[in-house]
């Protein structure tokens, strides 16, 4: 079980890390669902970025925190 954020990712691709099992079927992942998931976590958490495609550690300390929290 990975823990931490992983900086040279997207905060779409920090959020959905954890959610994958239960995204996808047959190998397949349900982009759709990845980004209502995302979405809401960004909304709830009010995490303040430029876009879900941001990097991670671009992002400041209490941000990268919210998105470790998302996780």
């Amino acid at each position: 079980k990975a823990e931490g954020i992983v900086p040279g990712l997207s905060v779409r691709e920090n959020i959905a890390l954890a959610a994958l099992p239960g995204l996808s079927r047959f190998g397949l992942v349900d982009e759709k669902r990845v980004d209502k998931i995302v979405d809401t976590f960004v909304q709830r958490l009010r995490i303040k970025t430029s876009g879900v495609g941001q990097k991670v550690g671009e992002l400041s300390g209490g941000n990268q925190q919210k998105v470790l929290l998302a996780r």
